[in-house]
């Protein structure tokens, strides 16, 4: 990222969210950010910002430095955000493979991440609202079904393999028929403590759904 490590935070968040097509004049309003100054830092690095790796980089970056979680990840697009909810699993050790694919019937998983027996099957929601109840019900009635299929591919049987719905934006971790949905902003802190989830009886393995 030649050049782009030398920027102010607020200029390298104004970078994403104008790469996303947000509004400047919003952004100049909210922050005070110069829009001559940003352009012409988005005119030097545009093509570097096509580059995912470039723009995961720059969102840790950003994060390093002051700016929260859920207001980085509403910057980025939905395929940034299934990328960082990676990258946080695979800080905690876990292997991690993105889009996975059964074939019968045809189905597609956003993320699967798994450490020994352990397996998160993760459906991952970069929307601008708030989920309502019911939209969450079928979300987590669809995510379960595909979780149960995964779990008939050989190399999985056996495993604990626990659905997981994360989201951009919502208030707390809820629980809806043993599956976590996660705000992106706890998601760390729900990975270092889902043992005790389990032993409460609010995150359940998939074949006990």
């Amino acid at each position: 990222m030649t050049g782009l490590e030398d920027i102010k935070p607020l200029y390298k968040y104004a970078l994403l969210y104008l790469y996303r097509g947000g509004d400047p004049l919003k952004l100049s309003a909210r922050y005070g950010v110069n829009q001559y100054i940003l352009y012409s830092y988005y005119n030097k690095f545009r093509r570097e910002l096509d580059n995912i790796d470039t723009r995961i980089k720059l969102t840790y970056s950003i994060l390093s430095e002051g700016f929260s979680l859920e207001d980085v990840a509403e910057i980025l697009d939905w395929r940034d955000f299934e990328e960082l909810v990676s990258l946080i699993f695979r800080e905690y050790g876990y292997e991690v493979i993105r889009s996975f694919r059964i074939r019968r019937p045809p189905r597609e998983i956003d993320i699967i991440a798994y450490s020994r027996d352990t397996l998160f099957c993760l459906e991952c929601k970069h929307w601008d609202k708030l989920l309502s109840p019911s939209i969450l019900r079928e979300v987590v009635k669809s995510h379960i079904d595909r979780c149960r299929l995964l779990g008939n591919i050989s190399r999985y049987i056996g495993m604990k393999i626990y659905p997981v719905v994360v989201t951009l934006r919502h208030h707390k971790i809820l629980f809806e028929g043993g599956v976590a949905i996660i705000p992106i902003n706890g998601l760390a802190n729900f990975i270092e403590n889902h043992l005790s989830l389990v032993i409460d009886g609010l995150l359940m393995d998939v074949t006990s759904l």
